[in-house]
């Protein structure tokens, strides 16, 4: 490996590198948006990666046994 891609991966690693609690705190946030419209099953999986040109890649995912009814926007 040459050392140009050397260093790129190592700064693609301390990118990766999230904030203390950042996952559960966003692991929260979607778990909160998402039962508003989903009977919920456990806990949301969250995964922050960063890809080889250094763009973040989000993946949440959760399991639902129903959905609720949808609100009218003046409700």
């Amino acid at each position: 490996m040459n050392e140009l891609a050397r260093l790129r991966r190592i700064l693609l690693s301390d990118k990766a590198r999230l904030p203390c609690g950042f996952e559960e705190a966003l692991r929260g946030d979607a778990e909160r948006m998402l039962s508003q419209y989903f009977r919920l099953l456990g806990k949301a999986q969250v995964i922050v990666d960063v890809d080889e040109r250094g763009i973040y890649r989000v993946s949440i995912a959760a399991a639902a046994d129903g959905i609720y009814p949808c609100k009218k926007p003046n409700e």
